[in-house]
């Protein structure tokens, strides 16, 4: 199966261990399906993902505290 996840799925994805968003990218990170992207969407998911309020919650994860 081939899909192409969307920018606020990955981030859904990132911010939740439950639900079909990380299973989604789980199954492309194990290579069960095959996550299509694009250069557009690359930069994309850059330009989101690097915004100041996604990395505070991602530094928050790291230091044992979800928000």
């Amino acid at each position: 199966m081939r899909f192409v996840l969307d920018t606020n799925v990955l981030v859904a994805a990132l911010r939740s261990v439950r639900g079909a968003s990380r299973r989604l990218l789980s199954g492309a990170l194990s290579g069960e399906v095959q996550a299509v992207v694009s250069g557009p969407l690359m930069i994309e998911y850059e330009s989101v993902l690097t915004r100041p309020h996604q990395l505070a919650f991602y530094w928050s994860v790291d230091r044992g505290t979800q928000r």
